[in-house]
C-alpha cells in the first residue's frame, strides 16, 4: 500500500488520526495536530494523516496550518484507503497520535507506540490495549461527559491538552530527535 499511494519511508512515519466518528467532543483540535506535525517534521519525520472521508475537513485544516515546506512531508490519506490499506500503512508508522477512535485501536493491535487523546470519553472504558501507550487527558470537573458535542461549548478537555504534552509523551516512548541528520 505504501508504494501504491506514492509514499516513501525514508523518514520515520508519525501517523495521526485526527477524526472521531462519535463526535466533535472526542476530537483534539486541528491546530494542536498541526503543531505536533510541524515539530515532528522539523525533527526529520514525516506525517501521514489517517482517517475516513469524514475526516477530510480536519485533515485540510491541519495542512493549512503548516508551512509549504512542512506540507511536503505531510500526506493526507483520509478517505483514500480501505480499512485493510489503513492497517497496512499504519504498520509502517513508528508512532501514532490519535483521538479515542477506531484507528487508535488498530494502532494498538499493531503494537505501535500511541499517544491517545481523551476528551469527552474515558480511558477507563476504552483503553488502547498495547504496551507502549500514553493516555492524555485534562483533569477538569466536567470530564468525562461522554457527550458527542461539548455541552458547555468550550471543549476545554481537549483545547487545554497541549501539543507540548503530546510531544513529551511521544518522546517517552520513541527517540524523536535522532532523525534531524536525515533532513532533506
Amino acid at each position: 500500500a505504501v508504494l501504491a499511494m506514492g509514499l516513501g519511508t525514508e523518514r520515520p512515519v508519525l501517523a495521526i488520526c485526527p477524526g472521531a466518528e462519535f463526535g466533535d467532543a472526542k476530537q483534539w483540535p486541528a491546530q494542536h495536530y498541526a503543531a505536533i506535525s510541524a515539530e515532528m517534521i522539523t525533527k526529520g519525520w514525516q506525517v501521514w494523516i489517517m482517517g475516513s472521508q469524514n475526516d477530510g475537513e480536519v485533515a485540510q485544516q491541519i495542512l493549512r496550518d503548516l508551512s509549504e515546506q512542512e506540507r511536503e512531508k505531510c500526506h493526507d490519506l483520509t478517505g483514500r484507503t480501505t480499512l485493510a490499506q489503513a492497517i497496512d500503512l499504519m504498520s509502517v508508522a513508528k508512532a501514532v497520535v490519535s483521538n479515542d477512535s477506531g484507528l487508535m485501536h488498530v494502532a494498538a493491535a499493531l503494537g505501535k507506540p500511541i499517544v491517545a487523546m481523551y476528551g469527552s470519553s474515558s480511558a477507563d472504558f476504552t483503553p488502547p490495549l498495547a504496551d507502549q501507550v500514553q493516555l492524555l487527558s485534562v483533569d477538569i470537573s466536567c470530564r468525562p461527559c461522554f457527550e458527542r458535542v461539548c455541552p458547555l461549548g468550550h471543549k476545554r478537555c481537549l483545547v487545554d491538552l497541549s501539543p507540548e504534552r503530546a510531544l513529551a509523551a511521544l518522546a517517552q516512548m520513541v527517540d524523536i530527535e535522532s532523525h534531524k541528520d536525515q533532513l532533506t
